[in-house]
């Protein structure tokens, strides 16, 4: 079995090769993308309860994520994805979660449509591999088999790194916007987020033929 240094030395690895997978112009665009959202994040803060054990990686149980999943959630990358989600963005006892504003279905959607860079996806997606290769190395498993403890311990280990705090911020967005988006795009079933944060969407929205990336 492998000592606690060697096993360091190899996530270490790990975390250096997906910082120098990707090159200073894919960086620089990823870093657009999270200014690009920084509205969410202050959107986001008028609402401090918003999952009142905190946004970030908490320590909570997290729901079941293999309950009445549809299939696309029970297949890579969408079932780690699920589960990172979930764990960032846990149902409160007055608040929906990620699994009530159905935000990988908004991301499954988003990473689907035309209009994504395809760098964007494959961050996204790549980080997956990256994440599992990690909790691998720290518990034999992947991630979506790990406990809550198992799994704050694994996010908070790549959150000290470029590629894996980049990666957090990504996927925290987009649960954001999930919990603000039209239902259309796949999120907010029934207008779930708007309620919890008593907002009022403007009108008309946006009809399937009316979705951005089809104008």
């Amino acid at each position: 079995m492998p000592n606690k240094d060697s096993c360091q030395k190899r996530i270490d690895e790990l975390l250096a090769d997906w910082d120098n997978s990707l090159s200073s112009s894919q960086w620089q665009r990823i870093d657009t993308l999270i200014d690009r959202r920084q509205f969410l994040l202050k959107s986001a803060a008028l609402t401090a309860s918003v999952a009142a054990a905190g946004l970030l990686l908490t320590a909570c149980d997290v729901a079941n994520t293999t309950g009445g999943s549809l299939p696309f959630q029970q297949i890579e990358p969408w079932r780690t994805l699920d589960a990172v989600q979930q764990h960032m963005f846990p149902t409160g006892v007055d608040s929906p979660g990620a699994l009530e504003i159905r935000s990988i279905h908004y991301l499954k959607t988003l990473l689907e449509s035309p209009g994504i860079e395809a760098d964007d996806k494959s961050f996204i997606r790549n980080g997956v591999q990256w994440l599992n290769g990690i909790t691998s190395e720290l518990f034999n498993k992947s991630f979506y088999q790990l406990d809550a403890v198992q799994r704050e311990t694994s996010l908070r280990r790549i959150e000290n790194s470029r590629p894996g705090e980049r990666w957090l911020s990504l996927n925290l967005k987009y649960v954001l916007e999930s919990l603000l988006t039209a239902p259309v795009y796949g999120g907010n079933p029934e207008g779930i987020g708007w309620q919890w944060l008593e907002y009022q969407p403007g009108f008309p929205l946006p009809t399937e033929d009316k979705k951005y990336f089809n104008l």
